[in-house]
């Protein structure tokens, strides 16, 4: 397993990304897991307006 990109968030947050999530994947599955993590940003975006605005 190899990661191939990972990151801080300002919040001090470690996101990794590894080739175990891609490997021996097909197009279909790719095409959700880009999905799924698409609505996890934007799900946490939103709860971080939230909150910065209450």
């Amino acid at each position: 397993m190899a990661i191939i990109k990972e990151w801080k968030t300002e919040h001090g947050a470690t996101i990794k990304i590894n080739d175990a999530a891609y490997r021996d994947k097909t197009p279909e599955e790719l095409q959700k897991l880009r999905e799924h993590a698409n609505e996890t940003a934007y799900r946490l975006l939103v709860n971080h307006i939230r909150k910065k605005t209450t």
